[in-house]
């Protein structure tokens, strides 16, 4: 763990300094930040696209096979503008099936988690208090 860090986060919100020990881990591991994902899976972007069938079915042959060849060769698709697979797609999909794969980007986690620290127990907030 990093206590630094740690306490960086738990003095990020004012409300914690008179917590106990206790909140301040339920804070931590509470989820309630929105942020968005860096990566879909190709699997929930080509499930999407045979949701919506008719968009699907409107794109010709090369297009439905450049959207194929980006879910077989990527590990998950980038969700920032600019990597050249989002913007491929971006270009091809059509209008429901973007905002269908735009509708799974968020995801909701902790402060901690968000952090980049995981799950905080209350020794950590102990050893960061304590710094």
């Amino acid at each position: 763990m990093d206590y630094q860090s740690l306490r960086n986060l738990i003095d990020s919100e004012p409300a914690n300094a008179a917590k106990t020990d206790e909140e301040v881990v339920a804070w931590c591991n509470d989820p309630t930040v929105v942020r968005d994902r860096g990566r879909v899976t190709t699997e929930e972007v080509f499930t999407e696209c045979l949701r919506e069938r008719t968009e699907w079915d409107a794109l010709t042959a090369e297009q439905r096979q450049t959207v194929r060849d980006i879910c077989t060769v990527y590990d998950g698709v980038p969700t920032k503008s600019g990597d050249p697979a989002r913007d491929t797609l971006v270009a091809i999909l059509g209008t429901n099936t973007k905002a269908a794969v735009a509708a799974i980007i968020p995801e909701t986690v902790s402060p901690a988690e968000n952090a980049g620290l995981g799950v905080v127990i209350i020794g950590d907030v102990q050893n960061a208090r304590a710094l």
